[in-house]
């Protein structure tokens, strides 16, 4: 698979349980190149996603970097902040076995 993009480095990642979905906003570079993404994931690759990240940047659980706040509505908000923790850079190539991504640039 030839990839449009060298390298990804997360920034947040925010999923809602009520939700199927998961939002990754991310700065994807090429080259000199980069930009703010935010992709759009099923569970099942938040749990690869989590595992990569685990595995390139050494921590040993990153669940426990999640923070969650209860919504009005009931359901219960997970977030991650790239600050809690240090710089997350991702190969793009570790992705192909993901899903087709959802890309929404601004």
């Amino acid at each position: 698979m030839i990839s449009l993009f060298d390298k990804i480095e997360i920034q947040t990642i925010e999923f809602q349980t009520s939700y199927n979905e998961v939002s990754v906003k991310c700065v994807v570079t090429k080259g000199s190149l980069q930009y703010t993404n935010d992709l759009i994931l099923n569970f099942s690759d938040l749990n690869r996603l989590i595992g990569k990240i685990q595995k390139i940047a050494k921590i040993s659980d990153l669940y426990s970097y999640f923070k969650s706040t209860k919504l009005a509505d009931g359901d219960d908000l997970y977030y991650f902040n790239k600050n809690e923790t240090q710089e997350i850079e991702i190969p793009f190539f570790e992705l192909e076995e993901f899903h087709p991504l959802r890309q929404i640039r601004a």
